[in-house]
């Protein structure tokens, strides 16, 4: 595991078992099924333990590190003809795949995918950029859900499709075990289930984000990925260098997660989550940066983000726990979401969004992008 230095405390995150979720032995589910639910409701950050469920998580994850190698190691000229901005033909693309022929997908100009340069999004580097190169591939390629054609991809990943189709599997059968867990704890009913927002057979804007981080001396110290919410209902992150950070509502102070176990993610809740329940989950808002008293030296990180059927309104069904909706909480579809969410990354909008402030009013979190 890694560490920090002397005197720098690290957030102390719940561990859930997948197993544990999954156990036939009803007291030991209805335990864990308790400690997740306390996890998300106060820190919307935990552990989840892999290594007494999924074998085959093991085989897939290691290959995720060498396609992560392969892929950022290709000529520049090559990462280029994929790369996310300039892939704005006279057919819209999104999230690695040509989607403009699909009426949800009718009218956006938003491309989340593909290559994205070191470089090119808001953060606190030098003339505020950030310190990281992406390479997105999307869920529906991976799974055949869309046509091959469609799925347009560098030769490099073609070797890997095995992997990452078992990877993107485990990552949504963790999914469907998480969200089924919280949505027998909420009280939702049947037809209104958090997991029914994200069917594995069916097209949504799930994606694999491969991070590279540049090397950083520590007398050029800054956040090379700046405070953000995620997105979507839930994102899974495969690292084993120190680096994110928390920010703690309670204590108003950003705080330290280490990496676990190589099969022990770190999981935390984004903005989807917090509109499917009505903001009783919140979106855990975090960072990026080197850690305390050094640089960054070749950080990697492989991401799994969960994010909801393109269409769907993002709006809770009240229960006992989920409150009703506020006055001041607009309804966004998840396709909105995306949109201005990205726009902000780039830095073409307004910064609230960024960090998961879509109300009217209430705390200001502006201040903490910068």
């Amino acid at each position: 595991m890694a560490s920090l230095p002397n005197g720098v405390v690290a957030a102390q995150l719940e561990t859930i078992s997948v197993s544990s979720l999954r156990s036939t032995d009803v007291p030991v589910a209805h335990a864990e099924n308790d400690k997740l639910f306390a996890a998300c409701r106060e820190t919307g950050c935990f552990y989840l333990d892999f290594r007494e469920s999924d074998g085959n998580l093991t085989g897939s994850l290691a290959d995720m590190y060498q396609l992560l190698e392969d892929l950022h190691s290709l000529p520049t000229k090559e990462k280029l003809r994929f790369d996310v901005d300039k892939l704005q033909q006279s057919r819209m693309k999104l999230n690695g795949y040509d989607v403009s022929h699909r009426a949800s997908y009718e009218n956006t100009e938003l491309m989340l995918s593909r290559y994205k340069p070191l470089g090119r999004n808001f953060a606190g580097l030098k003339a505020n950029k950030d310190g990281f190169a992406t390479y997105t591939i999307p869920k529906d390629g991976v799974l055949g859900l869309i046509d091959d054609e469609d799925f347009v991809r560098p030769e490099a990943m073609d070797k890997h499709m095995d992997p990452l189709k078992t990877f993107t599997r485990t990552m949504n059968d963790a999914t469907h075990s998480i969200l089924s867990s919280l949505s027998a704890s909420l009280g939702l009913p049947e037809d209104k289930t958090l997991q029914d927002y994200h069917r594995l057979n069916v097209s949504s804007p799930d994606i694999i984000r491969l991070l590279k981080y540049d090397s950083q001396p520590a007398s050029e110290r800054g956040d090379t990925h700046t405070a953000h919410t995620d997105i979507g209902t839930l994102t899974f992150l495969f690292t084993r260098q120190p680096g994110l950070q928390m920010f703690s509502s309670a204590s108003q102070t950003w705080t330290w997660i280490l990496p676990h176990y190589d099969l022990c993610p770190i999981v935390n809740l984004g903005d989807s989550m917090a509109m499917l329940t009505n903001k009783f989950f919140p979106s855990c808002l975090h960072k990026v940066g080197p850690p305390p008293n050094g640089g960054v030296i070749g950080k990697r990180s492989i991401a799994y983000l969960v994010r909801p059927e393109i269409g769907r309104p993002l709006v809770g069904t009240q229960t006992k726990w989920i409150p009703a909706i506020s006055d001041r909480q607009e309804v966004y579809s998840a396709k909105r979401l995306l949109e201005e969410k990205f726009k902000a990354l780039r830095g073409d909008t307004k910064h609230s969004i960024l960090v998961g402030q879509m109300e009217t009013d209430g705390q200001d979190r502006r201040a903490l992008t910068v």
